[in-house]
């Protein structure tokens, strides 16, 4: 055995071992030959598996959006909420299934659903595909009870049900004006309970949220009008109306083009319209005007009283 000794210090730049510049040492032809003869340097080609040791880490698991979207049934929207319904209405209800594996829907009831038509993809029990969206019809009428209070259920085989509530209120729209040449007056009445100290003192809290407003008036009614009138409080005596604030009257400029989703109102913010209301449509072809005047909408509780006499109505 040689044992090489560097006599050079390796430092600088120009550093080189001494070593590079011996030549290498050949393995003679004879111990080649014994290698090869013992397979060490070539022989036939074998594949081999590599076991990678199995690790394991403790910790708490981490919620993400996965977690939040799949592995779960879905229904869309979960309330849904008609207002002050004047005409009919319809409305969807989806349910996904966002499990990864096939569902099936066991039923589907609707409860105090008077005047609400369910139209479905099909009649559980109904498979769910993995990742499957189906879509429900509800059809709701003005024909039923007055106030909504319905429910929608879903129920899936060891999932449980998924219920949809359904509120709302069927009104009917006043249809005769007001006799003008008779007062029109509208009440506004506050609730406020006052309490007094010992000392003479007053607080006072309000028992609304807002004023209670009234209106009174009376009508004329001859003939056919007089019939339909009297047929509409017979029907809807008890109900809700659709009462139009007359006095908020606005008269279109121009003529509606077929198909627009908005109407141009003038000075809009300085009548009683508000959001989440409604807005009548009045066609005056038969007085000889040009142009429809629209009539703001309020939401008045009382029946009012028969032609001839004042009729009063709040909300």
């Amino acid at each position: 055995m040689a044992l090489l000794l560097s006599t050079s210090i390796s430092t600088g730049p120009s550093w080189r071992s001494q070593n590079l510049g011996i030549a290498r040492t050949r393995i003679p032809v004879p111990f080649r030959g014994a290698l090869a003869s013992a397979r060490l340097l070539a022989g036939p080609a074998r594949e081999s598996t590599i076991v990678e040791p199995e690790q394991r880490t403790a910790g708490p698991a981490l919620r993400t959006s996965f977690d939040d979207w799949y592995y779960r049934i879905h229904t869309l929207p979960l309330r849904i909420d008609l207002g002050n319904l004047v005409t009919n209405q319809v409305r969807f209800v989806q349910v996904w299934n966002a499990y990864l594996q096939p569902q099936t829907l066991a039923s589907v009831v609707l409860e105090n659903g008077e005047g609400v038509e369910l139209v479905g993809p099909g009649t559980p029990p109904l498979p769910f595909a993995p990742l499957q969206l189906r879509r429900w019809q509800l059809s709701i009428t003005t024909e039923g009870p007055p106030v909504i209070a319905a429910t929608l259920s879903y129920e899936f085989v060891a999932l449980g049900r998924r219920t949809v509530t359904i509120t709302g209120n069927r009104m009917s729209a006043w249809m005769l004006p007001p006799d003008w040449s008779r007062p029109v007056s509208e009440t506004l009445a506050w609730a406020t309970d006052v309490q007094q100290a010992a000392d003479g003192g007053e607080a006072r809290f309000p028992l609304r949220g807002s004023p209670r407003r009234s209106w009174e008036f009376s009508v004329l009614a001859d003939r056919r009008e007089r019939q339909v009138l009297e047929n509409a409080l017979f029907d809807w005596s008890a109900r809700t109306w659709a009462l139009p604030i007359w006095n908020d009257v606005s008269w279109l400029q121009s003529r509606l083009a077929m198909g627009v989703q908005s109407i141009p109102v003038l000075a809009a913010t300085q009548r009683d319209y508000r959001q989440g209301g409604r807005g009548p449509v009045a066609l005056a072809r038969a007085a000889g005007l040009s142009a429809p005047p629209i009539a703001n909408t309020e939401n008045p509780c009382p029946s009012p009283s028969f032609p001839g006499r004042a009729a009063s109505a709040a909300y």
